[in-house]
């Protein structure tokens, strides 16, 4: 049986790590919520008030919700502390597991884990919240990288049900069984994963976001139509079905994979996703309409940028 885990801690206080925070504290968990970053004393005092202020705004969006009561969203919201990154050493080493949430940059994760895993305990479960990072790549940064793993959550992070574990190769089982008892224990359903491009959720999203874009590219249907169909018909179409009855849709396989163009395209607000090109185009590669067309290990790949709208 895994053990009762009491201790929490969260590095990075941004809107991944405070979502995480809300998740913990709405199950009645202390969390100390730490800044990652080394600020000066007045810088820090900006930034706790200001996340103490978003934190007490989110729990009241559940109050307004009519989720909790308005007194209990205060209560949710006193049970986390931020903590400058100065004062952190004993409530990193107290913890029993870390999330870290700091930002998608490889050499911020690098330093990161240089300084948690000097700052945790030795038998602290260190678990990334990454999306677009491998398990694998990461646990090169730890120092004691059977206890680490990779926990997906989805935003908003204290509404979204799903975890997606994704433990790295040397990670021992039973970490995985403590992390997942711990998620199943404040109400999250984690699911585990190999250590993959997008991991679940994200490889199907991308092939959703595609061929959303090819049919408004192609005057199909317009955006707000297309919305509204993923809202009212697929969205509760495929709340039902299982995996076991997925190929009844008649799906294609289509691998989708997040890249990095030449040039440094890959940004902040954009998705690049995968499916094999259509025969017509006979896989030259060509940029067109936001799209790039490549042949990557034999394989004909359409990739394509979806970028946030402005």
């Amino acid at each position: 049986m895994a053990k009762r885990i009491s201790n929490i801690a969260i590095a990075g206080a941004g809107r991944m790590g405070r979502g995480i925070a809300v998740s913990f504290a709405w199950a009645g968990y202390p969390v100390a919520l730490v800044d990652s970053e080394q600020r000066a004393p007045e810088a820090f005092a900006e930034l706790a008030a200001t996340t103490h202020a978003e934190l007490l705004a989110e729990c009241h969006l559940l109050a307004a919700a009519g989720i909790v009561p308005p007194a209990v969203a205060d209560e949710i919201a006193a049970r986390v502390d931020v903590v400058a990154r100065v004062e952190s050493s004993e409530c990193l080493q107290a913890a029993e597991v870390v999330f870290e949430a700091v930002a998608e940059v490889l050499e911020i994760k690098q330093s990161t884990y240089a300084w948690l895993s000097e700052a945790v305990s030795e038998t602290a479960i260190l678990a990334s919240t990454t999306s677009t990072m491998l398990a694998d790549t990461l646990a090169g940064f730890v120092t004691h990288a059977e206890r680490f793993t990779n926990a997906h959550w989805l935003n908003p992070a204290y509404l979204m049900p799903l975890v997606e574990i994704s433990p790295a190769g040397v990670t021992r089982p039973d970490v995985v069984a403590e992390l997942r008892a711990l998620l199943e224990a404040v109400g999250k359903v984690p699911v585990e994963c190999r250590t993959s491009p997008g991991y679940i959720v994200s490889r199907m999203q991308a092939l959703v976001l595609n061929e959303a874009a090819r049919l408004v590219e192609e005057g199909v249907a317009s955006a707000e139509d297309i919305d509204r169909a993923m809202r009212t018909g697929f969205g509760t179409t495929i709340h039902g079905v299982r995996p076991s009855r997925v190929h009844r849709l008649g799906w294609r396989r289509y691998p989708v994979l997040r890249i990095q163009l030449p040039g440094g395209h890959h940004r902040r607000g954009q998705v690049y996703s995968t499916r094999y090109c259509p025969a017509q185009y006979g896989g030259r590669p060509q940029r067109h309409a936001g799209r790039v067309w490549v042949s990557m290990t034999g394989e004909r790949v359409i990739w394509t940028r979806i970028a946030r709208s402005a």
